[in-house]
């Protein structure tokens, strides 16, 4: 089973690559 803390760093990461995604998209018109 995963513990807290790698579920949450996990979370973060997901959360960094969705928003860079996003920011990247949002460059072009």
């Amino acid at each position: 089973m995963v513990s807290g803390s790698s579920l949450y760093i996990h979370f973060l990461c997901n959360l960094l690559f969705l928003c860079q995604f996003y920011f990247t998209t949002l460059e072009y018109p």
